[in-house]
């Protein structure tokens, strides 16, 4: 006989297993097994707009998702945006404040982001110069020992 278990969440799980033959007393084993929890922190990066460039005066929508992964929710998650020279940020939105420093964009910590759910972000920016741009997400948590990061070329045509 073998007996499989699944913890489904964290912290203590109680476990009683009970055997009983045809003629005899039932006979239990009574377990607990500690769960820690787990996490860390996907991102999903894409323009809303499928075309291959832009051109120079027009926008694009960036839309980024940072998403929780594991056992636990991921906790003091901050991201960080950074747009090429090319780029001029138009318009900013997301579930937390944001500070702006040239092209670069921090947004303050997100203190606890359940499992399988996401924070999500957008970004409006515009073209002004020609050239092959950037646009480059990073984003970290208590749990991650190193912040992760994704990058998106975007072709801006003259």
């Amino acid at each position: 006989m073998n007996v499989s278990l699944e913890a489904i969440g964290q912290g203590d799980q109680k476990s009683t297993v009970t055997v009983t033959e045809q003629f005899g007393k039932p006979t239990s084993l009574a377990s607990v097994t500690s769960v820690k929890g787990y996490s860390t922190v996907s991102l999903d990066v894409k323009p809303l707009d499928k075309q291959a460039g832009i051109e120079v005066g027009e926008t694009i929508v960036m839309k980024i998702q940072a998403l929780s992964k594991g056992t636990a929710p991921s906790t003091a998650v901050k991201l960080k945006m950074v747009v090429s020279p090319e780029l001029e940020i138009v318009n900013i939105s997301g579930p937390a404040k944001f500070h702006e420093y040239g092209n670069t964009i921090e947004f303050d910590e997100i203190s606890a982001l359940p499992t399988a759910n996401s924070a999500d972000f957008e970004l409006k920016l515009k073209a002004i110069a020609p050239g092959d741009a950037r646009f480059k997400v990073s984003a970290e948590s208590n749990e991650m020992k190193s912040s992760i990061s994704k990058e998106e070329a975007i072709l801006i045509l003259q």
